[in-house]
């Protein structure tokens, strides 16, 4: 895996995992054999199901950045979209993804369209 990450603010990474079918649901799940135990913080770049949000690294990703432990992703606009994940040395485990509509009362719909993990960056 050659593909680095440098992002014009200054800060870089090294490829540590892509998803090898981005374009399907993805469920929630545990990836290990991944070298996570050399780096503290992550970027995650992501799919959303949202067309309204303004790409980072490619056209239809957003990027969030991850520290070791537990978090959530958050992506899109005109919903909420969200992943929680954990983080240790040895593995990555993802949720399952859902949104949170704010038409029609708040409601929450659990769906694994959406927030799909493209790659995970160790960064630098």
């Amino acid at each position: 895996m050659n593909k680095d990450l440098i992002y014009p603010g200054g800060f870089s990474g090294n490829l540590l995992w892509e998803n090898k079918s981005p374009n399907s649901p993805f469920a929630g799940q545990t990836i290990r054999n991944v070298a996570f135990s050399g780096y503290n913080w992550f970027a995650i770049e992501f799919l959303t199901f949202n067309s309204d949000v303004q790409p980072i690294f490619n056209k239809d990703t957003q990027i969030s950045i991850a520290k070791k432990g537990r978090g959530t992703l958050f992506g899109g606009i005109n919903a909420f979209s969200f992943r929680s994940y954990e983080i240790a040395d040895e593995y990555i485990k993802f949720s399952d993804a859902g949104y949170i509509t704010p038409y029609g009362g708040n409601s929450t719909v659990e769906t694994n369209a959406i927030m799909i993990p493209v790659a995970i960056y160790g960064l630098n």
